[in-house]
């Protein structure tokens, strides 16, 4: 089935019919211009979808229970051009500028008023800052000014999200990197001189030679005639 955010104004209007709504419904819909992705975003408010079809309470239930379906699958967050910001449109000229609200699915009318009046990207967005003045000029219906505005702002959303990103990435890649900590050395751990006494060795100390058995007796012998003569003087 193919999905409501891309039906034009005559199948939503059609598919009001259909649900068992009053064909005035369906007259506001064609004369506001609202396409299916401008109901399902009228949809999101109440109060809003009220106001615009001027709903009794018996056709309000029964459009927002056909509604949630299609509610269920829509993304509001998804924006419906490749366009990632609002940025580049202060560059863009009249041709680029309806060639992209062409594609959003503002009515030909509105591309006729916007040529006319050679409304290039920098007018647009500065008129815009006005409301009732781009409304105005366009000649923007309540379906075609919703898409348009939700549109906006989403790649306004898309754009701060950009500037934050690279904004962390500049502080990273500009902070100074803290040298390594040396590790010091307890002075018990430290490796003690080769002077400390604490470091000799058993085989540092003198050691008694060892005699063959010879040499021990000649060794006896003469300790014993050392301790004659000094018996003798």
């Amino acid at each position: 089935m193919q999905s409501m955010e891309t039906w034009d104004v005559e199948k939503t209007a059609s598919w009001l019919c259909q649900i068992g709504l009053d064909k005035k419904y369906a007259a506001i819909c064609q004369k506001e211009d609202i396409t299916g992705r401008a109901l399902l975003l009228l949809a999101r408010d109440a109060n809003q979808l009220f106001s615009v079809f001027q709903l009794k309470r018996g056709p309000h239930t029964i459009l927002t229970k056909h509604l949630e379906p299609h509610l269920e699958t829509f993304d509001p967050a998804k924006p419906q051009t490749a366009h990632k910001s609002t940025k580049v449109m202060n560059e863009w000229t009249v041709n680029e500028l309806s060639s992209w609200l062409r594609e959003i699915g503002i009515p030909d009318e509105s591309l006729t008023e916007a040529e006319e009046e050679e409304i290039n990207g920098l007018a647009f967005l500065l008129m815009r800052e006005t409301e009732t003045e781009l409304k105005e000029c366009l000649k923007l219906k309540v379906g075609s000014w919703i898409v348009l505005e939700h549109e906006l702002l989403l790649l306004e959303k898309e754009q701060r999200s950009g500037e934050t990103s690279d904004a962390v990435k500049e502080v990273s890649t500009k902070k100074p990197s803290l040298p390594m900590p040396t590790k010091r050395m307890d002075d018990s751990k430290a490796p003690l001189s080769a002077e400390d006494p604490s470091t000799k060795s058993v085989d540092d100390t003198p050691s008694t030679p060892v005699l063959s058995k010879e040499e021990e007796k000649q060794y006896l012998l003469e300790n014993a005639l050392k301790l004659n003569r000094q018996k003798y003087f």
